[in-house]
């Protein structure tokens, strides 16, 4: 009986010294997760978050605001074009990786968050691909899907 009294008095503080860690994890996951949805809403959120970067009310999250840009499929013409068009698009997709990714469990990011990062990449291109005129609206609608299927395939 003595034995099982000390291993709950254990149990229960090591989760008492764990819970503030794990709560600080679960709010940055919510905040990362709110900067990586498919809305105009979010989008706009995360443009002001990675404006503020080093403003301390951003700071506080941890978050890594890195990216290698845009990595172009082959089979994209004019690549070096549509890696420039969607710049922004890639830098959002690159900061739902680098901090959902870390955040999350392998399980949660693989079966359900990934998805929305990679829709949410879709959402900014497609934003990017309706200020052209008609023709090149087209073709910037096939370069999106193409970037887009890369990123799924992966």
């Amino acid at each position: 009986m003595r034995t099982t009294a000390i291993l709950v008095t254990a149990t229960m503080a090591l989760s008492l010294v764990s819970t503030p860690a794990t709560a600080a994890a679960d709010a940055s996951l919510n905040v990362a997760l709110s900067l990586t949805k498919n809305t105009a809403s979010s989008q706009t959120y995360w443009a002001n978050m990675r404006r503020n970067k080093n403003e301390p009310y951003v700071m506080k999250w941890g978050f890594n605001w890195n990216t290698d840009g845009c990595s172009v499929p082959r089979k994209i013409g004019n690549s070096d074009y549509w890696k420039g068009v969607f710049q922004t698009p890639c830098a959002r997709h690159d900061f739902g990786y680098r901090n959902v990714k870390r955040l999350a469990s392998s399980s949660k990011w693989k079966n359900t968050y990934k998805k929305a990062v990679d829709d949410a990449f879709l959402f900014d291109m497609g934003n990017v691909c309706v200020k052209f005129s008609k023709t090149k609206k087209a073709a910037c609608r096939i370069a999106a899907a193409a970037f887009y299927g890369a990123v799924r395939a992966l």
